[in-house]
């Protein structure tokens, strides 16, 4: 049994096919941004915290463009932080995709080993232990510029001043070849902006994050190239701090390296659970605890994981571990016991974004009051608390109380309340209501230890 969430596929023939968050109209956006940007340099941030989707958004945008015609860079930062300059790694990844087979003439081909020729020598420390730089001395290149070459990495420079003088020389030439090239991506009908994506920056090293900043900065700055950078603006922040000293204004000296920045909304809805639940199986493990094929009970769990998640501003990726430690607690529930999937989504949410919280409530310490105190105090708690899913949770607290006190006189005031005659007929029906659903609940107060026992251990396996 695999307990990997399955990728969301992202078919270029339909980008938006399995989109759950709603997210065509942004997208379309940002690709409108590009277009207009008409040739001129361009490097936009996507920024939301970890676990957001960003990498889906980006994915759908790399989508639509391609199907106007665009060339695209897809460069995944995080794998590639092992070098020690980024800039081959780049290099490298716009080498690759750049669709040189279609160009009959040769000249786009011509342009990029150029590009890379000088990329060995700018990059001339060896980037990866033991591995020489890839492609240096492809080509022979113009008179002159060989000395500059060898100059610039250190073979006979003694002065420091000219040492500078033939690095930024090099520095030009890199970026007029880079230029060239990318304009000769007419040549194999593709539009004249090439866009580079660069996903999982802000999980990189943070001199490595730096590092690739300044080169997109100082290298790449050519026209007819966008720069579409994934980032919690946050950890890049905190990156900027750990290279240059906490006295730094990061979030000014970021503002250098990125025109626009894009705040990308942190989505919650029922469809994305539903569709992590498919992709997932777990509906697979419900059936089996279910005369009814388990769809009741995955649904269940689907609406209050949903609800929890709102409440909590969970992102996408701790929703995705919740559902993970779910079908971790099933798969070691009997064949054919309840599988408590109220209960379940419930505490699985506690222990992930509050273990000590959980253990509170799990052994009684925390009234149920306590309990909903804390999700009403969240920005959207109270009118989430106030559905019908909100009252079920209130149910839910309230037969598993430890106190048997207090349970029995939570209960004896709603019978109060429906025999007073100046109770009003709407308070007379909700004490109605809730005595029911403590009645489908059971009063004994036994189920939260168990399923926290299963919860707790499922929760030290690291996904």
């Amino acid at each position: 049994m695999s307990f990997r969430i399955s990728e969301i596929d992202i078919p270029l023939s339909d980008p938006f096919k399995n989109d759950a968050l709603d997210r065509p109209a942004m997208v379309e956006f940002m690709a409108n941004v590009i277009k207009k940007a008409g040739g001129k340099p361009l490097v936009i941030a996507v920024d939301a915290p970890y676990g957001s989707g960003k990498s889906t958004f980006i994915g759908m945008l790399n989508a639509v463009l391609i199907n106007e015609n665009y060339q695209t860079v897809n460069f995944n930062a995080w794998k590639a932080d092992h070098v020690s300059d980024p800039l081959v790694a780049m290099v490298a990844a716009l080498d690759e995709a750049l669709p040189k087979a279609e160009d009959k003439t040769g000249k786009l081909k011509a342009g990029l080993d150029k590009v890379r020729n000088i990329t060995g020598k700018v990059a001339r420390r060896v980037l990866v232990a033991g591995v020489k730089v890839g492609t240096a001395g492809v080509l022979d290149i113009e008179d002159g510029l060989e000395e500059i070459i060898r100059d610039a990495a250190g073979d006979a420079v003694s002065d420091i001043v000219e040492k500078f003088q033939n690095e930024t020389k090099l520095n030009i030439s890199f970026r007029s070849e880079l230029e060239n090239a990318v304009s000769q991506l007419a040549l194999a009908q593709k539009n004249s902006t090439l866009v580079f994506f660069i996903d999982e920056l802000d999980r990189c090293r943070p001199d490595f994050a730096i590092s690739l900043l300044e080169r997109v900065k100082h290298m790449f700055d050519v026209p007819n190239i966008a720069f579409i950078l994934s980032v919690d603006k946050r950890q890049l922040e905190a990156a900027t701090a750990a290279v240059y000293g906490e006295r730094i204004n990061a979030a000014e000296y970021l503002r250098k390296f990125i025109d626009l920045e894009f705040g990308l909304p942190l989505p919650h809805n029922k469809k994305f659970v539903e569709m992590a639940v498919a992709r997932s199986g777990l509906s697979e493990l419900f059936s089996l605890h279910s005369q009814d094929g388990g769809g009741y009970q995955c649904g269940q769990f689907t609406r209050f994981l949903t609800l929890l998640s709102r409440i909590l501003q969970l992102t996408l990726r701790t929703q995705e571990r919740c559902i993970t430690r779910m079908k971790l607690v099933l798969d070691q529930t009997p064949i054919g016991q309840s599988s408590n999937p109220i209960h379940v989504a419930l505490l699985v949410v506690l222990r992930t974004v509050d273990q000590d919280f959980f253990y509170k409530t799990v052994k009684g310490i925390l009234s149920p009051v306590e309990v909903l105190n804390f999700f009403s105090a969240k920005p959207e708690g109270e009118i989430a608390l106030n559905s019908t899913e909100g009252r079920i949770l209130h149910a839910l607290l309230v037969t598993e109380d430890r106190n048997d006190e207090r349970r029995k006189e939570f209960k004896k005031k709603l019978i109060d309340v429906m025999n007073e005659n100046s109770s009003t007929r709407e308070d007379a029906n909700n004490a109605s209501e809730m005595l029911n659903l403590l009645d489908s609940f059971g009063m004994d107060g036994k189920v939260f230890p168990i399923i926290a026992r299963k919860i707790d251990i499922a929760a030290q396996i690291r996904n």
